[in-house]
């Protein structure tokens, strides 16, 4: 009785209802969209939740290939450091051998030299004496 009261009333207050069952009918449909709207947010809330997983997964992988990047840039940066040394020590071998191959080579053009020098002079002697 008092439900039906309340109905008289609201269809007395509300242009969009004719009859009751409008109105019930309406309201079954309101709680069904109701239903089917916080179903859909729960299924958005677990999609929501499983990509921010995959986000957060996906992250840490990242940062894991940059760390490894790092390692091996930073192995990387000292093998080159050594073959730079390695380089110095070996071009200050090459000069070395260089200036030696040099003074030896300067020597035995004068050792040339005197000798073609002592070789003229006792022809030259030679030849004064016959």
């Amino acid at each position: 009785m008092i439900f039906q009261k309340y109905m008289d009333r609201v269809l007395e207050k509300a242009d969009e209802f004719s009859e009751n069952k409008d109105a019930i009918l309406r309201y079954d449909t309101l709680v069904t969209t109701h239903q089917h709207l916080l179903n859909r947010e729960v299924e958005n809330q677990d999609k929501l939740e499983r990509q921010k997983a995959n986000l957060v997964k996906f992250v840490e992988e990242k940062n894991n290939d940059i760390m490894s990047f790092n390692n091996q840039l930073a192995n990387l940066q000292m093998n080159l450091e050594k073959a730079q040394s390695e380089a110095v020590k070996w071009e200050s071998v090459w000069t070395h051998i260089k200036n030696t191959a040099a003074r030896q080579t300067l020597l035995l053009g004068r050792i040339k030299m005197a000798t073609h020098n002592l070789y003229m002079l006792i022809h030259k002697q030679n030849e004064n004496q016959s």
